[in-house]
Parts: C-alpha cells; sequence; structure tokens
C-alpha cells in the first residue's frame, strides 16, 4: 500500500508544529500521536486511510467494555476531531515524519532538542564560569543570559583562532 514514490520531505521538525493536538490533554496527546502512527506503519498511506484507520480504532476502543470511562470519552472527542482539517494536517505531517529514515529522524530529534536547549538557556544570567571564561578571552563585555555569554564564548575563540 505504501508508494514508493513521493516527494522529498517537508518535515522540518520532529514534533508537529500545528495545533491538532492542543486541543487534547497533555497526557493523551502521545497516545493520538501514536494512534496516527500506527495507521501509517499498518500500511495507510494518504491522508484519509490514515484518518480511516484511526477512526476505526477509536471506534475499537470506545467499543471496549473493560475500557475506563475517562479512556473511552477521550476516544469519543478523538473521533470527532477527525473531521477537521486540522486532523487531515497531522495526517500528512506523520506520513511524511514515518517516511524519514531513522537518521533522518534522530536528525530532526537532535535539532529539536538544540532549539529547546538553547530557549531554556536565554531564560538564565550567565553562570560564573561563562563570565570567567569570558574574561580570560580577553572580552570586558558582560552578556544578558547564559545564551548570549555561550554565544560570546564561541564568538571570542572561534577570534582567536583566527589570528593564529
Amino acid at each position: 500500500m505504501h508508494s514508493q514514490q513521493h516527494s522529498p520531505s517537508q518535515v522540518r521538525s520532529f514534533a508537529f508544529q500545528g495545533s491538532f493536538l492542543e486541543q487534547f490533554p497533555s497526557p493523551r496527546r502521545s497516545l493520538v500521536a501514536n494512534q496516527f502512527c500506527a495507521a501509517v506503519r499498518a500500511g495507510a498511506d494518504s491522508v484519509a486511510a490514515v484518518l480511516a484507520w484511526v477512526a476505526q480504532d477509536a471506534r475499537r476502543r470506545i467499543a471496549d467494555r473493560f475500557l475506563e470511562k475517562e479512556a473511552r470519552s477521550f476516544q469519543v472527542q478523538l473521533l470527532a476531531a477527525l473531521e477537521t482539517d486540522e486532523a487531515a494536517e497531522f495526517a500528512r505531517f506523520i506520513i511524511e515524519r514515518e517516511r524519514l529514515t531513522a537518521e533522518e529522524k534522530e536528525r530532526l530529534r537532535a535539532a529539536d532538542r538544540l532549539q529547546y536547549v538553547r530557549a531554556t538557556m536565554a531564560t538564565y544570567p550567565p553562570s560564573e564560569a561563562q563570565l570567567d571564561l569570558i574574561a580570560k578571552l580577553g572580552s570586558r563585555e558582560l552578556p544578558r543570559t547564559r545564551l548570549d555569554a555561550s554565544d560570546l564564548i564561541e564568538w571570542l575563540i572561534a577570534k582567536k583562532g583566527e589570528r593564529r
């Protein structure tokens, strides 16, 4: 069922950047993603096929008499959400992401982690060790954040290397 011919991936991040998952409680978002991934891994290779597979899976879960009330209610919510353009956008994303090689997926995960680390560093003041290193590298500049300090240190080291 998988088409062997497809255009280069448009996936730029391992994490979905759209709004579809935001309507679900945080602890349930990975379940939704897993249901979509399972559809693709089971052979669904179009948006319509993925949405149909996820809908069938949700109906199967809803019919499970042993499923807890909260989990059943969540599957009902998911079933209703499958009718939206956002669900189709998410299905398209998952199809493209699942086509990536393991190496491409890991590269995207690493890039996402780096982006997160840099964003976090931007919320903290520079560390004493960073300030000491900046001074040892001959700069009197006082960066405002750990990210600024890190970037300055990289620049000072590169500049020092160019002089050699």
